[in-house]
């Protein structure tokens, strides 16, 4: 069997198991959920990984998840609304609405935050910061009219400036040499970190291009860039022709006209997107065709029982487990 063959075959089988798997299972605050963030990299075992999650009232509550079994305790205040959380490995950065923007920087080992919490003063003209997205020791974020780039956490709260033409930015993401960022007024833009002047920044997608506001921005394989607006577009774009402002993919079906924040997620093959709505129901798509998830979708275009019967027996446990390899 091809390789190609094979990847299709595993793609259809994971997308049916998942969608067969849902079941309801969460933990429950006393408070609104303003931001979150989920760490799997410090967990003990396959099944076991951590949230981070913020209130509206600026605490910051850890969640252990280990298969269906909770254990959440409240960790931290910062008096203010928490917008933005991110992590990267071990490490947890937690960001403050309005003014002066607060940062919270600590680590986490298992079953405990390791060492002291670290709180960290920006200047006055970073303020009212949505989103924010941590890259080893460097931290961008979106805040009211510009970007903000902190090279290095480690070594001290430097800022420097992203153009946004004085736009509120809403959704930021960054990779081993390069920083997007999207903003209210529609614009998308990439900096390289690499040439800190004008000669680094390149606008991807104009703000005439009419999609709206941006409000998540994702890199899939390495030259893809995923896109949500306030609109309920939900695309992605190839890197390579940024030119070109034609989609590769539309997701049809997402929900949304106004609301600035509805968690967007790729899980980590880059198989499948998940989307939460407007009208709070959670959506899936596959990102190999843009097709939506559902249960039936291989009786739909093959027979189960063809396809495993052409799968290898790895592809075979797969389906049974319904786990991944």
């Amino acid at each position: 069997m091809s390789t190609v063959r094979r990847g299709r075959i595993r793609h259809f089988i994971l997308c049916d198991n998942l969608m067969s798997a849902s079941h309801d299972v969460g933990f429950h605050l006393h408070r609104p959920i303003s931001s979150f963030s989920v760490n799997v990299e410090t967990g003990r075992h396959d099944d076991e990984f951590f949230v981070s999650v913020r209130d509206t009232e600026g605490w910051l509550h850890s969640v252990e998840i280990e298969s269906s079994n909770f254990n959440q305790r409240r960790e931290l205040g910062l008096l203010s609304e928490v917008s933005a959380v991110c992590h990267w490995k071990t490490r947890l950065v937690a960001a403050s609405f309005g003014t002066p923007c607060k940062l919270v920087v600590g680590h986490i080992r298992r079953d405990e935050y390791e060492g002291a919490w670290q709180l960290l003063h920006l200047p006055e003209y970073i303020y009212d910061v949505r989103t924010a997205h941590l890259f080893r020791n460097r931290l961008v974020l979106g805040a009211a009219k510009r970007g903000v780039l902190i090279p290095d956490l480690d070594a001290s709260v430097h800022t420097v400036n992203l153009s946004t033409e004085s736009s509120d930015v809403l959704a930021v993401h960054q990779d081993e040499h390069l920083v997007y960022i999207g903003a209210r007024n529609g614009s998308i833009g990439r900096c390289d970190i690499r040439i800190m002047s004008c000669k680094g920044w390149r606008s991807l997608l104009p703000e005439q291009s009419g999609h709206g506001s941006v409000l998540h921005l994702d890199v899939v394989r390495e030259w893809q860039l995923l896109v949500s607006t306030v609109k309920g577009d939900l695309k992605t774009y190839d890197l390579r022709f940024v030119r070109n402002a034609t989609p590769l993919l539309q997701f049809l079906g997402h929900v949304n006209s106004f609301t600035l924040k509805l968690g967007i997620a790729v899980d980590p093959a880059h198989e499948v997107l998940f989307a939460a709505g407007q009208d709070q129901h959670i959506r899936a798509w596959s990102l190999h065709d843009g097709a939506p998830l559902d249960p039936g979708r291989i009786s739909n275009s093959h027979s189960r029982r063809q396809l495993l019967d052409q799968a290898t027996p790895s592809f075979r446990a797969l389906s049974r487990s319904g786990g991944v390899i």
